[in-house]
């Protein structure tokens, strides 16, 4: 992959050449995406639903929040996605942690769905963050399948 940045005020620019490599997927174990932070979603009529977009779970899509700080006074609960994907007669166990300067402030054991036909698991949830201070935090799933342990995690800023 190339990429050339131009600064059109200082009339600078630099390029930089990057080899992108797509590791070889092992079907028959645990796989997770990345943690995602929900920012708002809207229910999507049957005939607008792109398969294959990876925010459409079920009659929904996510849209993510790109890094923007949560107003508590706002959005009284954290929403988050993340999809697994699990080996055929499997299925993980999760558990949610809340952290802060890597101290766990809360675990919670969280229910995944059942796996489609093709051992996908979409999770959408939400965190209450009501009664949390304003600070940055970390959200941090944890999925166990019996021969490995995966772990994903995104940070948040909450402002009041």
């Amino acid at each position: 992959m190339e990429a050339i940045v131009h600064d059109a005020l200082s009339d600078r620019a630099s390029v930089r050449l990057v080899t992108v490599e797509e590791p070889r997927v092992d079907q028959t174990a645990l796989r997770v995406s990345d943690l995602v932070l929900v920012a708002s979603a809207e229910r999507v009529a049957k005939t607008d639903r792109q398969s294959g977009n990876p925010f459409l779970v079920g009659d929904l899509l996510l849209y993510p929040n790109l890094g923007e700080p949560v107003r508590k006074s706002a959005t009284p609960e954290l929403g988050f996605f993340f999809t697994a994907y699990v080996a055929k007669g499997s299925k993980p166990q999760g558990t949610l942690e809340l952290l802060q300067n890597g101290a766990r402030l809360a675990a919670l054991p969280l229910a995944l769905g059942e796996p489609d036909s093709s051992g996908r698991i979409q999770h959408v949830s939400r965190l209450p963050i009501g009664t949390l201070a304003a600070g940055t935090y970390d959200l941090r799933i944890l999925l166990v399948d019996g021969r490995q342990q995966i772990s994903r995690s995104t940070t948040f800023r909450i402002v009041d």
